[in-house]
């Protein structure tokens, strides 16, 4: 009987497979890969090279559109070369889409004398071409020196062109010194270089020298990028002349400087000396406008070596400025006495000749000091005027309304309360009014008196015031009528008063009997006096006193009476009467002194 083997397959082996057809695979798409990017590649060169052939046919036809310099580069439109029948139809790119041919364009650039090279762009839905892509930097230039001494200076160029260089040029220059123009002692012109990536090369310069020798070198890449470069060397005289002063005290940080100088320029002069060449002058001078303690000169040798000389300057044409003020008044801070004020200064150039001024104000009776002025002064003589606040018043408040004061026609009598108004536009018065009572005393009279006024500083005015107090009593004359007077008499009292006047004068006694009387005379503000008023009054009618008959006849009678008067007495000794017959009486009248009469009768005699 025969036995069949079904033996499978193990699962490495089923892996191993799987691997090995994964790797077939692999290569295979690559491989395709490559195949495909390589038709690509050589789809767009043919059709780049086509351009270039329409290029060159459309150049040689059009001559004036190459590049005239080396290096120089121009751009030619593929729209250009299908209007004009260089190029039959309008590229396409690898997918047979049109590319935009107002923006492909082809890079014409003159590399040497005859040659141009190609470089065409292409816009194409599929493909682009871009600038920045490719290597078009500027070429970069390495210019150096070398050698110690004269007979062996030479100079190294290198030019790196980060692409293919088309052309590039030097020119050397050199002067005898630094003050001297450069000449020209070489210039190569254009060098072409047929598109090489680099070039290096070294030029002998021994022949230029002593001197100063520059060189610069220009260098053009296939893309018309252009980079110029330069680099100078001394190989005359390296060491820098020295300042010669002519003192010490022109010398930076000399303790026995120069004085500072108030003005707006000084000249300074510093010397120069150089072992080597030799100095363009020997003595450098210049003019500072500036304010400092130092300046600089700058001074050079006939190879152009300088040196900056530092000299003393010491010029200050600036104030200095006022800083803290202490000591000083204010609107709300006035002072009768003196006050010392002190400015400080400061000064950034000469310094102040002291850290601060002071002074003592003063000010005269009457005088006010509101503001005055402390010089301050540096140590090149500028001075400045600092403002101060002083506020001194010495000058005493003033007056103002006074009420309630009397006249010569408003007298009081024992008292009277007046005010008056203060003011004073300068430290303001301690009280704004100021009453006060005056009084007089028994006997006296007062018409003016004074109220002191008082400003907040101490300052006093005494303001004249009516007070008009009369407090004496009047004076009278007394009043002796030494004449009897018939029925009654009216004695005058005169009354005197210098001040507030009588209240009635003359002052009018009536007597209606003899006698003697007190009276009491005033003033207008009830002052009084008592005066004494005598007076004589005959109020009786006198007496009769027969004393018989003088005469009688037949046909007269006449007799006589005498007269009795107590007080005016009898206006005569005797009065006598006739009467003629028949009357039976004899009348009589009989006066006293002040004209009383009485009748007097007796009957009438006769002698038959």
């Amino acid at each position: 009987m025969k036995v069949m083997n079904n033996k499978a397959f193990t699962m490495i082996e089923i892996l191993a497979a799987v691997t090995i057809l994964g790797i077939i695979m692999t290569v295979a798409i690559m491989s395709i890969g490559r195949i495909l990017e390589k038709s690509k590649n050589e789809y767009y060169k043919n059709q780049k090279d086509n351009v270039i052939l329409a290029t060159q046919s459309f150049i040689q036809d059009n001559t004036d559109r190459l590049p005239k310099n080396i290096g120089q580069t121009v751009k030619i439109k593929l729209s250009d070369l299908i209007s004009q029948k260089y190029l039959k139809d309008a590229i396409k790119d690898y997918d047979k889409k049109k590319c935009n041919m107002d923006s492909s364009y082809v890079e014409v650039t003159k590399i040497s004398q005859k040659d141009y090279s190609y470089n065409v762009f292409l816009d194409c839905p599929a493909y682009k071409d871009k600038l920045e892509n490719k290597t078009d930097k500027s070429p970069s230039i390495s210019i150096s020196f070398t050698g110690t001494s004269y007979n062996d200076a030479k100079v190294k160029f290198t030019i790196q062109g980060n692409d293919k260089l088309v052309s590039y040029n030097y020119v050397i220059y050199y002067r005898q010194n630094s003050s001297a123009k450069y000449i020209e002692a070489k210039n190569s012109g254009s060098i072409a270089v047929n598109e090489k990536s680099s070039v290096s090369f070294t030029e002998d310069i021994a022949s230029y020298l002593p001197g100063d020798v520059k060189v610069q070198v220009s260098a053009t890449n296939s893309y018309g990028k252009t980079k110029s470069a330069n680099n100078s060397k001394n190989y005359l005289d390296v060491s820098a002349p020295k300042c010669i002063y002519s003192g010490n005290q022109y010398i930076e940080g000399a303790t026995n400087h120069i004085p500072w100088l108030k003005a707006t320029s000084r000249t300074v002069s510093v010397g120069c000396e150089d072992d080597d060449v030799g100095c363009v002058k020997d003595v450098y001078t210049q003019t500072f406008t500036n304010n400092g303690e130092y300046g600089e000169i700058v001074i050079a040798d006939k190879n152009g070596n300088k040196t900056t000389c530092k000299v003393a300057l010491y010029l200050d044409n600036n104030k200095p400025s006022c800083d803290v003020i202490t000591g000083a008044g204010s609107s709300s801070n006035w002072t009768n006495g003196t006050r010392n004020i002190t400015v400080g200064c400061k000064d950034k150039e000469s310094g102040c000749t002291l850290n601060s001024f002071s002074h003592v104000f003063t000010a005269s009776a009457g005088e006010v000091i509101k503001n005055d002025v402390i010089t301050i002064k540096d140590n090149a003589g500028n001075t400045n005027t600092c403002t101060v606040g002083v506020y001194i018043d010495k000058k005493p408040p003033l007056c103002g309304t006074i009420k309630n004061q009397g006249s010569s026609t408003n007298w009081a009598r024992t008292s009277r309360t007046i005010s008056v108004e203060c003011t004073d536009e300068e430290s303001g018065c301690l009280q704004n009014i100021v009453n006060k009572t005056i009084k007089a005393n028994m006997g006296q009279v007062i018409t003016t008196d004074y109220i002191d006024i008082k400003d907040k500083v101490g300052n006093i005015s005494s303001c004249k015031v009516g007070a008009y107090l009369d407090y004496k009593s009047p004076t009278c004359t007394p009043c002796n009528l030494t004449s009897w007077k018939m029925d009654s008499a009216k004695c005058s009292i005169s009354c005197s008063d210098a001040n507030s006047g009588c209240k009635e004068n003359p002052v009018t006694v009536l007597f209606e009997n003899s006698g003697t009387k007190s009276v009491t005379v005033y003033d207008k503000v009830g002052n009084s006096t008592s005066c004494q008023a005598h007076a004589l009054v005959d109020t009786e009618n006198p007496e009769c006193v027969f004393k018989g008959y003088s005469k009688v006849t037949s046909n007269a009678s006449k007799a006589s009476f005498g007269c009795t008067d107590s007080e005016s007495g009898c206006y005569a000794d005797t009065f006598a009467g006739t009467a003629y017959y028949p009357t039976s009486q004899i009348v009589v009248y009989v006066r006293d002194k002040v004209g009383h009469k009485t009748k007097c009768s007796v009957a009438a005699r006769y002698s038959r």
